[in-house]
């Protein structure tokens, strides 16, 4: 009797490690899912930008010249027989210093801009494969495939949030430099006090929400058991992205920071 009942107690706990696995699964895909709309609206923001910055390129902008606002006249020759019609023509010059201002926060504002575009279609991109390619190794893997999955789908919303509050980012500074570009002096001096001043307190306000709700690594209970823990541990050194300097005395990444603090898994 205990025979017959062992096996059949082993596969019933085997069912049920299984189903604490797929809601932990199902707890990074559901906001993976959440990061590629996000991602998606986004992108669609700063594509939208991009296109109505952009200025059809002329031989003047491609030699850094522009017009004066004067006029050179070319009267036609009346001596011969062929008469030739009076030209004129529009005094150019090199950029000055307000035009060379303008073009240099005009090349910054693009610049941004396409760099928000790359992040989120970057972020869009790898929670796409991550999703597809999770779902596929947690269903037609082998034993121990969920556990994986879990860890390589923890990783991949780590990063892609990253990427996505850096892409935040960029689109807030094409914003500056597009105020800085068009606006009067008064009014982009204004509109940069309030895209700073946002800045530091959103920075301050998720610090503050990470820190009410952290969770430290050794109180975190996951679904693998300690026997599937060991046994992906190489699992998780192989995919272990490389250490790289954190940059949060740069205000352009202090909330990168802070997301990390968020995204601690």
């Amino acid at each position: 009797m205990l025979a017959a009942l062992k096996p059949h107690l082993l596969a019933e706990t085997a069912l049920e490690v299984v189903a604490l696995q797929e809601k932990e699964f199902k707890f990074y895909e559901g906001h993976i899912s959440m990061l590629q709309t996000f991602s998606t609206l986004l992108a669609g923001f700063a594509f939208t930008t991009f296109v109505s910055v952009s200025e059809p390129l002329t031989v003047n902008m491609l030699l850094f010249k522009a017009p004066t606002g004067d006029y050179t006249v070319s009267p036609g020759d009346e001596a011969t027989t062929v008469q030739t019609a009076t030209t004129i023509q529009t005094t150019l010059e090199h950029f000055n210093a307000v035009e060379a201002y303008t073009f240099a926060t005009h090349w910054i504002e693009v610049l941004a801009i396409i760099l928000c575009l790359g992040e989120n279609l970057y972020v869009l991109q790898v929670s796409l494969v991550a999703t597809i390619m999770g779902n596929r190794l947690a269903l037609r893997g082998p034993a121990g495939s969920l556990n994986r999955a879990v860890e390589l789908m923890a990783r991949a919303l780590k990063r892609a949030i990253d990427r996505f509050v850096l892409g935040l980012q960029w689109f807030m500074l094409s914003i500056v430099f597009h105020a800085l570009k068009v606006l009067h002096p008064l009014s982009s001096v204004m509109v940069c006090i309030v895209v700073f001043k946002l800045w530091r307190r959103t920075h301050r306000h998720i610090r503050a929400i990470a820190a009410a709700f952290r969770l430290d690594s050794e109180h975190v209970v996951i679904a693998a058991f300690p026997s599937e823990q060991q046994s992906s541990s190489s699992t998780r050194a192989s995919f272990k992205p490389a250490s790289r300097k954190r940059r949060t005395s740069n205000p352009l990444f202090a909330l990168t920071g802070a997301w990390r603090e968020v995204t601690e898994v």
